[in-house]
């Protein structure tokens, strides 16, 4: 499908990767690669919405559309809504957020994102990928997810979620059989008129949990492959030696089988 936009909100503040939306990344900074990405989906615009002079300098040195929002923003959503004013865009278009530290992702998911939202009506959406690994569950710098038997996101959060408290009790070195734990992967399309403030913003700093709140309903596009690019720091020599051979053989891929949309109502 096309008519959707893409945004992707970067800040230089990051505590696990200072300066990380201009890391080098085989040569190009990482906001721009995971730009170029995104202009391979079926987005009719791709923007950067960004704080700062240097990332706006970066990104229009390499021909990617960016936009300088304020810098009080709280989150990503503060920071897209803002964007959606100054767009003029209507409360009923599509505006997929890509995080800006996902230089693998891969443009079809961006697209059944989007589709998924034209399709089925709903105000918001998100990717998970299932946790197979007890040390990746009680990681808090991995976002859960708890989903519905129809695929409806419920709830977000870096805790340890959903809890199996007995089964943790006696161990939790790993996960007791058949609990359903899921990564959220840092890609949401929404409706600007999910990024509305409520009563709840407040005590919700991260910002997917943010429209939640305001949305209500989140349909879910679930994937067993994905390639997530490391958030800690890593050496420009280090950096430039992945990049190459993640492009051809990281990609993330999506086979028809092991791709599932769903959507709760």
């Amino acid at each position: 499908m096309n008519g959707f936009v893409v945004v992707i909100p970067a800040r230089l503040a990051s505590s696990r990767l200072p300066e990380k939306p201009l890391a080098d990344i085989g040569g190009k900074p990482m906001v721009v690669r995971v730009a170029e990405r995104a202009a391979q989906s079926a987005a009719s615009r791709v923007i950067v919405a960004t704080d700062d002079a240097r990332i706006e300098a970066a990104c229009r040195q390499h021909g990617v559309e960016v936009l300088l929002t304020r810098a009080d923003h709280p989150s990503g959503t503060d920071r897209l809504a803002e964007v959606a004013a100054l767009l003029a865009l209507p409360d009923d278009a599509i505006v997929v957020n890509v995080q800006g530290d996902e230089p693998l992702i891969d443009p079809a998911l961006i697209d059944r994102l989007a589709a998924l939202m034209a399709a089925r009506a709903v105000p918001m959406a998100t990717v998970a990928h299932a946790i197979h690994d007890a040390a990746e569950m009680f990681n808090p710098n991995v976002v859960k997810v708890v989903l519905d038997r129809h695929g409806k996101a419920l709830y977000f959060s870096r805790a340890p979620i959903p809890y199996a408290r007995d089964a943790f009790a006696a161990d939790k070195t790993q996960l007791p059989p058949g609990l359903p734990v899921y990564r959220h992967i840092g890609m949401t399309p929404t409706a600007p008129a999910c990024c509305t403030p409520t009563a709840a913003w407040p005590r919700r700093r991260w910002s997917s949990s943010r429209r939640w709140s305001s949305c209500a309903c989140c349909g879910t596009v679930t994937t067993s492959s994905w390639s997530a690019w490391p958030r800690r720091h890593l050496p420009a020599s280090t950096r430039r030696r992945i990049w190459p051979g993640c492009a051809p053989t990281l990609r993330p891929t999506f086979p028809d089988n092991t791709t599932k949309l769903t959507m709760g109502v």
